[in-house]
């Protein structure tokens, strides 16, 4: 009896690991799977290149092939050929780009323009496949998009953040977009060493998904010493790297910037100096020093008031100056917060 028992209780613990480990299997699935199928048609020399992205829950080392379908409607005519199918490989040939990196790839030559469309399927060491990818291509003339100004501040001041929309269309559809791009030109003419890229995905200020509005914000340097006319230029491609036209857009910056006594300068007491500074867009600025800019609250001694198109004054420096921390202080006298003090230290002895 007590041996019977044993079998039973032996046997049901067998049957529950069997179920545990297919219900684990199961979780953990044994088809491969296909990420993204990418289809490119370079007009220049008619070649097309094909690449789907697998993996496998056993490691993409198992995955053995890719098997692709190629459909072609001939440019004018709407009866679509019947398929041409063939195997991708990931070995680094035959347009493959990298060598067991997942990708299974292909480059076709001569292709004449029309709408390709692509069917795939992955196929592991065990003849396990993958559900069907699909993607369309097409390999027609294709047209430049063009891009037009949708809002833009007219100025800003230093420390804000300014936002651009750019409206951008394109003969093909959204979905030919590669990118739309802005160069940054500085006030004194210099291009800024980068290229940023705006959005059209709903994230990070722009307003909606795929609208075709692309936006960008820029945080601008409340230390800047530039102001004046910034410019930024905007253009578009689209995947068949065709440019749109280029838009520039102006934008006003007020602002102020000491010159002279910058810092690291020495003098003495009863010398005669020539304060500079460079300013636009403003009226009157005042211009003082102090010998305490590194306190909670420094003190701010008037030197004297200026229209702001006048650009420099000469300073007899007082007894009150005679410091190792002084600093040159401008400011707009009807808008304080913009401002700008000597980089560093002066000394008065």
């Amino acid at each position: 009896m007590k041996l019977a028992r044993f079998f039973i209780l032996l046997f049901s613990l067998i049957i529950l690991m069997l179920n545990c480990e297919e219900g684990s299997n199961n979780e953990i699935g044994t088809d491969p799977i296909i990420h993204a199928l990418h289809t490119h048609y370079i007009a220049g020399e008619k070649s097309l290149f094909l690449a789907v992205e697998t993996d496998d829950p056993q490691g993409y080392e198992d995955v053995k092939t890719v098997v692709y379908w190629m459909y072609f409607t001939p440019a004018g005519d709407s009866l679509e050929n019947e398929a041409v199918s063939g195997a991708l490989l990931d070995d680094g040939e035959s347009g493959d780009i990298i060598s067991g990196d997942g990708a299974f790839s292909k480059k076709f030559f001569n292709m004449e323009k029309g709408i390709y469309r692509f069917v795939a399927e992955a196929f592991d060491m065990s003849d396990h496949a993958s559900t069907v990818a699909e993607d369309t291509l097409i390999a027609l003339d294709n047209f430049p998009p063009e891009i037009y100004l949708y809002s833009a501040p007219e100025s800003f001041e230093k420390g804000d953040t300014i936002t651009f929309e750019i409206k951008v269309t394109d003969p093909e559809g959204i979905d030919d977009i590669f990118y739309v791009k802005v160069r940054i030109e500085q006030p004194d003419g210099t291009l800024i060493n980068r290229i940023d890229y705006l959005r059209d995905d709903g994230l990070l200020g722009d307003r909606e998904v795929r609208d075709g509005i692309y936006s960008i914000s820029f945080p601008t340097n409340q230390a800047s010493k530039s102001h004046g006319f910034w410019k930024f230029h905007f253009e578009a491609l689209d995947k068949a790297r065709n440019s749109s036209n280029s838009l520039s857009v102006t934008v006003k910056n007020p602002g102020l910037a000491v010159l002279y006594p910058d810092g690291g300068e020495s003098f003495l007491v009863g010398d005669e100096i020539e304060l500079k500074w460079d300013s636009v867009f403003l009226d009157t600025i005042v211009v003082s020093y102090t010998t305490s800019s590194d306190g909670e609250n420094p003190d701010i001694n008037i030197i004297t008031e200026q229209p702001s198109y006048i650009k420099s004054f000469s300073w007899t420096i007082p007894a009150a100056a005679k410091t190792e921390t002084c600093r040159i202080y401008i400011y707009h006298k009807n808008h304080g917060y913009r401002s700008d003090f000597s980089d560093n230290y002066f000394e008065v002895k």
